[in-house]
C-alpha cells in the first residue's frame, strides 16, 4: 500500500498514529535488512573478484605507494645491471614505470632503442606507453595489478630504424631470453611459458618480454619532424596520429601486463573471456590457419562467404595472435584509432578497393568489420551492438582498459609528478648511474 493510507472495502481511511508508527518501524527495519543483504553480497562479490585476480583488490591496496611514471620520459643511456645484455645492441633508454623495489628481478616498463633511431620517436613510444597506463593522465596508475605484472615480466619495447638495422644488431632474441614479436615480420603473439595452473612467470631469470617497432611508423613527438611523418596522421583526423605504437603499445600492455592480471579473463588462450567473445565475432568465417586452434572449433577459413565480422586471413596469425589482435580491435573501434584511420595501415593494404579495417556502407572490410569509418560515434555503437560481449570487457569499470586514445603527450598534473631521481631510489644503481 502507499504509506499514510490504506485501502479497506475499496474506500480510504487515514492510518491512526499508532499504525503510522508501526509503519515507520517496519521501514526502518526493512532498510536496515535490505542494506545488510546488499553489504554482505558486495563482501562476497569482492571477495570472489579478489580471488579471479590473484588477490586483486587487496594486493592493489598494497602496490599504490610502489609505482609511478618516470616522468619527464627523456631519452637517457642504457643503465648497466639487470639490463646488461641490452647494452650491446642499445644505447637508447627510457624508464616509463619505475621498477617496485622490494620486488627482487623486476625491471619496470622501458623502451629500448639503437643509436639510429631519433630521440623525438623513442620519446613518443614512451609517453604513449605512459597513456595507456594513466589513461586519465591524473597522476596515478589507472590498474595495478597490470602495471605490477608488466613490471614483473621486464616489458620492454623495442625499436630499430628499419629492418636493416635489426639484422646488423646480429640478436638472437630467444637466445637472450627475449620472448618479442617483430612488428615488421610474422605476425605472432608473444609466447607464455606455463609455470602452473592460472599462472604464468618468467622462466629465466634474465628473460624480458616485450615488442619489436620499427620506427618508419612511428610518428615523431617533435613538431620540426612533423611534416617528414604527416603521413602517419589519421585519414580522417589529420590533428590526430594514427601510428603502429598505437597498436603495439597497447599489445605490449595487455600481453604482459592484462593477460596476467587476470588469466581467466583475458587469456590470449583458449577458453578465457576474451578468446569466448573473439570466437563470437569470427562465427562461420573460420580459421585461416590451424596453430593453436582446438580441434572441435576448428572451420576452414570461408570469407567472403561467411556472416562473421571478425575474418583475418594471415596464416601466420595464430589462435593466441587472433586474441591478441581481437583485444585491440576491440579497444581501437572504441577509442578513434580506426575511426579516424590508421594511415599505416591502409597504405600496406593490398586490396585497394576493400578496406582493412570497418564498415563504410559499400564493402565488407577484409579483417575486422565492427567499427565505423570516419565516425565515432557510429564506431561505438556499431561495436556495442555487434559485439556485445567484448564492448562489456573493455568497459568493465573494474578492469580500467585505457580506453581514450593516446596522443604522445603525457602530460598529468605538475602536483603529480614523481621526481625520476628520489631520495629513497638514488641509491639503487640500476637506473641512476
Amino acid at each position: 500500500g502507499v504509506a499514510g493510507h490504506m485501502p479497506v472495502h475499496g474506500m480510504q481511511r487515514h492510518s491512526t498514529p499508532q499504525e503510522q508508527a508501526c509503519l515507520h518501524r517496519r521501514t526502518i527495519l526493512a532498510t536496515f535488512c535490505c542494506s545488510a543483504i546488499v553489504l554482505a553480497a558486495t563482501i562476497v562479490l569482492c571477495s570472489g573478484l579478489d580471488d579471479a585476480m590473484g588477490g586483486g583488490i587487496g594486493a592493489a591496496r598494497g602496490l599504490a605507494h610502489r609505482y609511478s611514471i618516470a616522468v619527464p620520459l627523456r631519452v637517457r643511456a642504457v643503465p648497466p645491471e639487470d639490463l646488461a645484455f641490452l647494452k650491446a645492441n642499445f644505447t637508447k633508454f627510457i624508464p616509463v614505470l619505475l621498477p617496485d623495489p622490494s620486488c627482487g628481478g623486476c625491471r619496470g616498463v622501458s623502451v629500448v632503442a639503437t643509436s639510429t633511431v631519433a630521440d623525438s620517436k623513442v620519446e613518443r613510444v614512451a609517453n604513449v606507453l605512459a597513456e595507456f597506463l594513466d589513461n586519465d593522465e591524473d597522476g596515478q596508475i589507472d590498474n595495478l595489478l597490470v602495471a605490477a605484472q608488466m613490471d614483473r615480466n621486464g616489458a620492454v619495447m623495442v625499436m630499430f630504424a628499419n629492418s636493416s638495422d635489426l639484422d646488423a644488431a646480429n640478436l638472437t632474441l630467444e637466445d637472450a631470453g627475449y620472448y618479442w614479436q617483430d612488428e615488421g615480420g610474422v605476425e605472432t603473439g608473444v609466447p607464455f611459458n606455463d609455470t602452473g595452473i592460472g599462472r604464468r612467470l618468467r622462466v629465466r631469470p634474465d628473460a624480458a618480454r616485450g615488442r619489436i617497432l620499427h620506427v618508419a611508423k612511428v610518428h615523431s613527438v617533435s613538431e620540426s619532424a612533423a611534416d617528414a611523418d604527416s603521413h602517419l596522421r589519421c585519414v580522417h583526423r589529420q590533428d590526430m596520429i594514427c601510428d603502429a605504437v598505437l597498436e603495439e603499445g597497447f599489445h605490449l600492455v595487455t600481453d604482459t601486463g592484462f593477460a596476467y592480471a587476470y588469466p581467466d579473463i583475458f587469456d590470449v588462450r583458449y577458453g578465457s573471456n576474451l578468446t569466448s567473445a573473439m570466437l563470437g565475432t569470427i562465427g562461420d568465417c573460420g580459421f585461416s590457419t590451424t596453430s593453436g586452434v582446438p580441434p572441435d572449433i576448428y572451420k576452414a577459413f570461408a570469407f567472403q562467404h561467411c556472416s562473421g565480422a571478425y575474418h583475418y586471413g594471415d596464416y601466420t596469425c595464430e589462435f593466441e595472435c587472433l586474441a591478441t589482435e581481437y583485444f585491440h580491435h576491440l579497444v581501437a573501434s572504441y577509442n578513434g584509432e580506426y575511426a579516424w584511420g590508421r594511415a599505416d595501415l591502409e597504405q600496406k593494404h593490398k586490396h585497394p578497393e576493400h578496406l582493412r579495417l570497418c564498415s563504410n556502407g559499400t564493402s565488407r572490410a577484409t579483417e575486422w568489420e565492427i567499427c565505423w569509418e570516419g565516425d565515432l560515434s557510429t564506431s561505438q555503437k556499431v561495436l556495442q551492438e555487434r559485439d556485445p560481449l567484448g564492448f562489456g570487457l573493455i568497459s568493465n569499470t573494474l578492469f580500467r582498459v585505457p580506453l581514450r586514445m593516446p596522443d604522445g603527450r603525457y602530460t598529468p598534473p605538475p602536483a603529480k609528478y614523481v621526481p625520476l631521481v628520489s631520495a629513497a631510489t638514488r641509491s639503487r644503481s640500476l637506473w641512476w648511474r
